[in-house]
């Protein structure tokens, strides 16, 4: 049986796939190549999300089912379409994405160091918030949101098993020295690793964190991963 660790090439459809493509895959349980409102539920369960974060993703990324849909007529049951998913790009973005659905290495390190301190290899909440907020462009309400709901998406993935916050020290703070100071000196951890970021625009990370959900005996995962081996297992036989 074909294995879904970090190395395999498993979670490819095809080495030449776009990292786009490669990135939604993981949410293309059957391997047709186009991902229904459902595939997206069921695959941020196997994240770890709960049903109501999970409901509410799939509801959100409903809406790129018409600039990938293959068609001037929408889709009624908001399905999207893998090979065109590079469509569905928004502006007020990072930019670590090309039109193409290829990853921009240079664009993506060059917002990385812009908004991190040196080393550069983590960012911190209060960092990744500056960051996005700096991307975003006039009248893009559709990039703001679609920024804020990826990053938010990714650091709850991420990060957020590893934040504290001290409302005493925060209370403190904010009224010395101002609510960012308050926020800033009273949270630790959240913090996002560059080598993490990158694994989330390849796709990579979603496995990782899918297996580890598995040994947690989330259920959800544990059935997603048996459809997405099936998957591979037919693609090799094709």
């Amino acid at each position: 049986m074909p294995s879904l660790n970090e190395d395999s090439s498993a979670r490819k459809r095809n080495d030449e796939d776009t990292t786009m493509i490669k990135h939604g895959a993981f949410f293309d349980s059957d391997g047709d190549g186009i991902i229904w409102p459902i595939d997206t539920f069921r695959g941020f369960r196997a994240l770890g999300f709960n049903f109501a974060l999970s409901l509410l993703s799939a509801v959100v990324i409903m809406t790129m089912s018409y600039p990938s849909w293959p068609s001037w007529i929408p889709d009624p049951f908001f399905r999207i379409d893998l090979d065109r998913l590079r469509r569905a790009k928004h502006g007020s973005d990072s930019g670590a994405f090309k039109r193409n659905g290829q990853f921009n290495d240079e664009a993506f390190t060059e917002f990385w160091i812009r908004n991190t301190v040196f080393p550069h290899e983590e960012i911190t909440p209060g960092q990744l918030y500056n960051a996005v907020a700096s991307r975003r462009l006039s009248y893009d309400l559709y990039g703001w949101f679609g920024a804020m709901f990826e990053w938010l998406a990714t650091w709850l993935l991420l990060g957020y098993s590893t934040f504290h916050f001290n409302i005493s020290v925060a209370l403190e703070a904010t009224f010395e020295r101002g609510p960012y100071a308050g926020f800033r000196e009273a949270s630790s951890g959240g913090r996002l690793t560059q080598e993490d970021v990158r694994k989330v625009y390849d796709g990579t990370i979603f496995y990782t964190v899918m297996d580890r959900e598995v040994d947690k005996r989330n259920m959800a995962s544990i059935k997603w991963k048996k459809l997405l081996l099936k998957k591979e297992t037919q693609r090799l036989r094709d």
